[in-house]
């Protein structure tokens, strides 16, 4: 083999290589890009599960709707009156604020933690947060904003969130607004503590007469 045909088979070499490292380098960027993709697709899908009012929610405000007995209300949806047929309740006496990062990133999951403790929330069932009345029987709930929901303290450095949802189900142990203000005033605080904004049911800013309504339509629950 002469120098000009060893020349050529380097340079075929150094093609082929160069070729076989460009791939791989295509590859890896594009499997990043499809992991992120698929990770951002799957929070908007999970975040959906409330977006609507028409969304079903179990006792504590996660997944799918419970099952119910025959002849039971659907308390997912507002009762009517059964004088004027009217709904009672535009909230359907579920009542939900969310805690969420405006800049979509993810929070801490330790100062999510110290944040909900601080707040005297409690590790219990259904491994969410729940408020307790004096007497010990649950006020509100609290999850992650992503299914299905779990807020295990355990997991705390692997929790991967961009909020928190906060679900208070009337009439309950107390009287609906107490609850309501209850509820409120631990969103803020964990807002305010999260560097977080606070959304209403339909993952909208929560206004000040989104605020109003939720508290006249509470006003109309007494503890049972």
């Amino acid at each position: 083999m002469n120098e000009m045909q060893w020349a050529l088979l380097v340079i075929g070499v150094i093609v082929v290589v160069g070729v076989y490292l460009h791939a791989r380098r295509q590859a890896a960027k594009q499997a990043v890009w499809n992991n992120k993709r698929r990770r951002e697709g799957q929070e908007e899908d999970q975040l959906d599960f409330f977006k609507s009012d028409s969304a079903s929610f179990d006792e504590f405000g996660v997944g799918k709707a419970r099952p119910r007995d025959a002849g039971q209300p659907d308390e997912s949806v507002a009762v009517e009156d059964p004088v004027s047929g009217e709904s009672t309740d535009e909230f359907g006496g579920l009542f939900v604020i969310s805690v969420h990062r405006s800049d979509l990133s993810h929070m801490d999951g330790e100062a999510l933690h110290q944040a909900l403790e601080s707040c005297g929330l409690q590790f219990g069932a259904h491994d969410v947060f729940h408020r307790f009345s004096p007497n010990g029987e649950r006020v509100f709930s609290v999850t992650s904003m992503v299914k299905p929901g779990f807020l295990i303290p355990e997991e705390k450095h692997e929790l991967h969130t961009p909020g928190v949802s906060l679900f208070l189900q009337l009439p309950g142990s107390m009287d609906g607004e107490a609850a309501f203000d209850d509820l409120l005033t631990t969103a803020q605080t964990l807002a305010d503590r999260l560097d977080a904004t606070l959304l209403d049911r339909q993952r909208q800013p929560l206004t000040t007469d989104m605020i109003a309504r939720m508290r006249e339509a509470s006003a109309t629950y007494t503890a049972q």
